[in-house]
């Protein structure tokens, strides 16, 4: 099974700026609320703004003053939401900013647990761009989706690369877009988790029974060097998120 961090990624730097678009609102996982002029969307997931999370390297913002390492880390009971069901599915519409940076991934991490048997998935959507993407703002950024059953409660991809103890790799799924990517899907129904990537795959991970909650959602980035000031990118989530 592959496993990103096997090429030695390491160091989590995830920075958050402060743009002038972006207004009072953030908590832990949002930067804050941002209107997106240059979207064309429309609907209730995009009423009132978008939660705004800045994957930058050495950009200042209001929860991280130096711009230096910064996990975007929302705990799912905070948000006060009932459990997704078949009937009220979880839906989270991403846009996905200009991908300024090379030899690294951002990753999303959505962690489910058992309400049975109170054992945990991690869904890991990671963002990558190797080396060869010489052009940073043009070159190509593959979407790999993968299902892990962690070993132990509150363990990451961006963890050490020795780290797997009994973590376990389920399934990987490569959703990369073409030409570029702007936008991916995540719904969450209770029994599986579905992944959806604009101009590039569609891949559902079903859990072992029903009956699963939603724990955290993560985002971060690995890189094997550190970054260079500004180098990184920026996701646009629902505005909700930021409702804690």
């Amino acid at each position: 099974m592959h496993r990103l961090s096997s090429l030695a990624l390491a160091g989590l730097l995830c920075a958050g700026p402060a743009l002038p678009a972006v207004a009072a609102g953030g908590n832990d996982f949002c930067d804050g609320i941002v209107e997106v002029p240059l979207l064309t969307r429309s609907g209730n997931d995009y009423a009132g703004g978008r939660c705004q999370v800045d994957l930058l390297r050495d950009r200042p913002s209001p929860l991280d003053p130096a711009g230096g390492l910064r996990l975007h880390d929302l705990q799912w009971d905070t948000l006060r939401r009932p459990p997704a069901t078949t009937a009220a599915p979880v839906r989270l519409e991403v846009d996905v900013g200009p991908q300024n940076f090379v030899d690294g991934e951002a990753l999303i991490e959505w962690t489910f647990e058992s309400s049975k048997t109170g054992e945990l998935r991690l869904l890991v959507l990671s963002l990558w761009r190797s080396e060869d993407s010489k052009d940073a703002g043009a070159g190509p950024t593959r979407v790999l989706a993968q299902l892990y059953a962690p070993g132990r409660a509150g363990w990451s991809l961006a963890g050490p690369s020795d780290d797997l103890g009994e973590t376990q790799a389920l399934a990987v799924a490569d959703l990369s877009p073409k030409p570029s990517l702007s936008r991916f899907v995540l719904v969450f129904d209770g029994r599986q988790a579905t992944v959806s990537v604009e101009g590039g795959g569609t891949h559902s991970f079903p859990m072992p029974h029903a009956g699963w909650t939603l724990v955290h959602l993560r985002n971060g980035v690995l890189a094997r060097k550190p970054w260079q000031a500004g180098e990184g990118l920026i996701l646009w989530w629902p505005v909700w998120l930021a409702a804690h």
